[in-house]
């Protein structure tokens, strides 16, 4: 073999062996914020996002957001509320399937889901739904997912959303964020 091609192979061989090992580090935006909301979920959030803890709800967003005066936002955001805190306090006994609250979570929303799923994290159990439009009371068009967690104690609703314009900026962000979402026991 001559001097060329081994000189190919040797690169060949450390672009591979790169290659490998890149794909086994953690990708993703860096969370080194955490809030509490309400009394058991824990939301982790960018350095140069502000978190707003109000009304046992919280939000997260790259500027400040009032959450008295949310429906103005025309910027990304990620929502997290308890699921007793969104339906009230007897919503355990007349909503007991993820699927369901997702769907009642849409229709307050006025959004209509185009594709849902079901996302394994550790062991949280997201059901999620995609959305591209109309966001509620929201001018604009918007795209985001709404998830919900239906634990037996409690649960969580999550909507993530942004201007649909904005959307490729932050979604690994919001995905992010639902992966490092922790529950107290």
């Amino acid at each position: 073999m001559n001097d060329r091609r081994k000189l190919w192979m040797a690169i060949l061989a450390a672009s591979l062996v790169i290659s490998c090992t890149c794909s086994l580090l953690p990708f993703g935006p860096d969370l080194p914020q955490s809030m509490r909301v309400g009394s058991y979920i824990t939301v982790s959030y960018p350095e140069d996002w502000y978190g707003s803890n109000e009304y046992d709800t919280g939000i997260f967003a790259p500027d400040y957001i009032d959450l008295d005066y949310f429906d103005t936002s025309d910027q990304p955001f990620f929502f997290v509320v308890p699921l007793e805190v969104y339906f009230g306090p007897d919503w355990f006994g007349e909503l007991e399937d993820a699927d369901e609250l997702l769907d009642e979570v849409a229709y307050d929303l006025d959004v209509e889901l185009r594709s849902t799923t079901t996302v394994e994290i550790g062991d949280v159990r997201w059901t999620k739904g995609t959305f591209r439009g109309s966001l509620g009371e929201f001018s604009g068009s918007w795209e985001g997912w709404i998830a919900i967690e239906l634990l037996p104690r409690g649960g969580a609703v999550i909507i993530a959303a942004a201007p649909e314009n904005e959307w490729s900026d932050v979604d690994n962000t919001f995905d992010a964020m639902l992966d490092e979402i922790e529950f107290a026991d």
